[in-house]
């Protein structure tokens, strides 16, 4: 396995027209803003390695440390690098049965092609036609239609080339703000919705699961499961028994609930995700 972080906030020693990722050349075609992977975790660290970078991640490193800083969210930049580096990654370690996961706050800004293409519309000779652009998997062959100015399109797009190529399981965690606004953006930029009424029905019923389960279940034909996390706390959560000497059986008694209503959430959310992966 290996974890990495998509940003555009990442800092180093170099100036920052180096330290960007390469885009792969089978997208050469695209503009892509800069951005940087930083990988955090993998297989090959030893014990005190991970446990180390685990207290690092922990501390909040973005918040002590301008070389982290928090920026914008090149989630598309991310998996078009992915879909070259997933096949190298298999190669090296000789693997027969893979789940690609996503993790993100936010829905990925727009990749533009450098083509002419990149008009909605062109006009000529008395005539407006409307130019719809495909991305063509070299790989595969396959042909998939790309809208240059929506980001969440593109990111289904990315992630259907990877598990096309691939044929990976496609998880995805999205960590979102428990309101109603932030839900209905949600499914407006990333579930095919056909009026206001299937977007309220959808963000009505996100908000129900929340309240029931601490989660929600997205229904999309991207991932093979795409999970809400609410961004007030994290549902996969082991939890801790909070008792003192100077509580009462009562009190020990709702402390202890609340203790299983934690691990009853977490052990939901966390069957669904290894049934996925497993």
């Amino acid at each position: 396995f290996q974890v990495f972080a998509f940003t555009t906030g990442y800092i180093d020693n170099k100036t920052r027209e180096d330290s960007h990722v390469n885009v792969p050349q089978d997208f050469t075609g695209f503009l892509s803003h800069q951005f940087n992977l930083i990988e955090f975790f993998s297989h090959k660290m030893t014990n005190s390695e991970f446990n180390k970078m685990v207290d690092l991640m922990l501390r909040e490193p973005y918040f002590y440390s301008r070389k982290y800083g928090l920026s914008g969210t090149p989630l598309n930049e991310g998996l078009m690098y992915m879909v070259d580096y997933v096949g190298k990654f298999k190669r090296i370690n000789n693997v027969e049965k893979m789940s690609f996961i996503t993790l993100t706050d936010g829905e990925g800004h727009a990749i533009a092609n450098n083509s002419y293409s990149r008009r909605d519309y062109i006009y000529s000779e008395g005539t407006t036609r409307r130019v719809v652009t495909y991305l063509r998997d070299p790989v595969t062959r396959r042909e998939y239609t790309f809208n240059h100015t929506d980001g969440s399109s593109q990111t289904r797009t990315f992630l259907r080339v990877i598990k096309d190529r691939y044929d990976v399981s496609l998880v995805g965690f999205h960590v979102i703000r428990n309101s109603r606004r932030d839900m209905m953006t949600f499914v407006r930029y990333n579930l095919s919705v056909s009026g206001s009424a299937e977007e309220f029905a959808l963000t009505e019923n996100f908000k129900k699961q929340f309240r029931e389960k601490d989660f929600a279940i997205v229904p999309n034909a991207t991932h093979d499961e795409l999970y809400l996390l609410p961004a007030s706390k994290t549902a996969i959560d082991e939890g801790e028994l909070k008792v003192d000497e100077k509580m009462n059986s009562r009190q020990i008694a709702r402390q202890f609930e609340k203790f299983l209503d934690v691990k009853k959430t977490s052990r939901v959310l966390l069957n669904r995700f290894v049934a996925q992966v497993a």
